[in-house]
């Protein structure tokens, strides 16, 4: 009997293979049995997310279309040692996953941390005390409002000189 896959957090700077592990993880999950939708990937960005949603489809459709792309799959499933090992995939299953995921694709739990907790609020309105319709705030509004509160805080400072004692 192989180990389980552990759970993990994975954390690193820009370019140093976070999606390319990310998706081999993934794409190891599913071919273990995993349902997509019991899958968390989490990140910090939506480009992020996006980019690992779609390298994740990408490793997949290219694996069932390119004998030597689906070789170097293979490795990667069962290089991490200690944990469970993958039995070889071949092109028709590589197209099973992908036809897996695509069919689950509406729920599944890949995209921002801020989305997952936003997610989990809206499901839990009163446990979570926030009113039942709220929304995130975006980039540019966030912008907006640092810029408000500064200018707000330099008009008061200015007026009485109340923040600056």
């Amino acid at each position: 009997m192989s180990a389980p896959i552990r759970h993990t957090m994975l954390v690193a700077n820009a370019g140093s293979g976070k999606t390319y592990a990310l998706t081999t993880r993934m794409v190891k999950l599913l071919a273990l049995g995993v349902e997509p939708r019991k899958i968390a990937a989490l990140t910090f960005t939506k480009k992020a997310a996006g980019e690992f949603l779609d390298a994740v489809f990408l490793r997949l459709a290219q694996s069932a279309l390119d004998e030597k792309k689906l070789e170097k799959l293979n490795e990667d499933l069962n290089a991490e040692k200690g944990e469970g090992s993958v039995p070889p995939l071949d092109a028709a299953r590589c197209r099973e996953l992908l036809a897996k995921l695509v069919s689950d694709s509406g729920r599944l739990t890949m995209g921002t941390i801020d989305g997952l907790f936003a997610r989990i609020a809206r499901s839990f309105p009163l446990e979570s005390g926030l009113p039942g319709e709220f929304s995130m705030i975006g980039e540019s509004e966030l912008e907006r409002a640092r810029t408000e509160a500064l200018a707000t805080i330099f008009r008061e400072s200015e007026g009485g000189g109340e923040f600056l004692d």
